[in-house]
């Protein structure tokens, strides 16, 4: 089945409709609260590098000159890279804390169109609470790691692998009760989006143009980007899990 780009668009802005703020509102003190938390992740990391890098340099003090040489230099790598590595693992997770929230909060709204949310930003939230938190943290973790893993192998492999897994977190919340294992979760967004990561990719591409204009602005024109976006990637998975599809079944492990 195709899915029509323009048609989610519109469905989006018509549920929105009249109703703007509250889009706004679901999306703006995540969003927000996101970069904040990776700004501190980022200072955090380097304090701590500076502290350990310090520290080992103190212990190679009495150290031959030579091992001095190719211990310092082997720190300096190591410390950059584990830094790094860390940084990005932490800031992706509390990501998907904070977009799952916006992203079930738009998944609800669309489908009960006159059901807008009456605390948005306490269902922006909602992925921190005790039902989600835990799963959401592990199945975020594990497609870290996959996708990782297959970016080693070549970056294009990675990027659609990395689109294999976007409708995980929809999924999880949906098929909620049906108490699927973590590796079933990932399996069925694999499933549901085979021969629709190109429609996701071309729906991503379409807001370019859109987050551009938003950067240019000083970041105003994101307050109804952002919202938009995110609703047409939740509208996008209600279109597919009305498509007929026995791919979408995962047989219980």
């Amino acid at each position: 089945m195709k899915i029509s780009i323009g048609a989610l668009k519109r469905q989006v802005k018509a549920t929105f409709k009249d109703n703007w703020v509250t889009a706004v509102q679901v999306t703006f003190v995540p969003a927000l609260l996101s970069t904040l938390a990776s700004i501190i992740i980022l200072l955090a990391v380097i304090i701590l590098m500076s502290v350990l890098v310090y520290a080992g340099n103190q212990l190679l003090n009495d150290a031959p000159r030579s091992v001095q040489d190719v211990q310092q230099s082997l720190n300096g790598g190591t410390w950059q890279f584990t830094g790094q590595m860390g940084r990005g693992l932490v800031t992706n997770l509390i990501g998907v804390l904070m977009f799952s929230g916006i992203q079930f909060t738009f998944l609800d709204w669309l489908r009960q169109k006159d059901a807008v949310p009456e605390h948005p930003f306490k269902s922006a939230f909602q992925g921190f609470t005790g039902k989600y938190i835990g799963r959401l943290l592990v199945l975020g973790l594990l497609i870290n790691v996959f996708t990782s893993l297959w970016t080693l192998l070549l970056i294009i492999p990675g990027i659609i692998m990395s689109y294999a897994y976007r409708m995980t977190y929809f999924i999880y919340k949906d098929r909620y009760d049906e108490d699927l294992s973590f590796l079933q979760t990932i399996s069925a967004s694999k499933a549901l989006m085979k021969g629709h990561k190109w429609q996701l990719f071309l729906l991503d591409l379409s807001f370019i143009g859109w987050f551009i204009l938003g950067f240019i602005g000083l970041g105003i024109p994101l307050f109804w980007v952002y919202p938009y976006y995110q609703g047409t990637i939740a509208a996008f998975y209600d279109a597919l899990v009305q498509e007929p599809k026995e791919a979408t079944a995962v047989a219980a492990a």
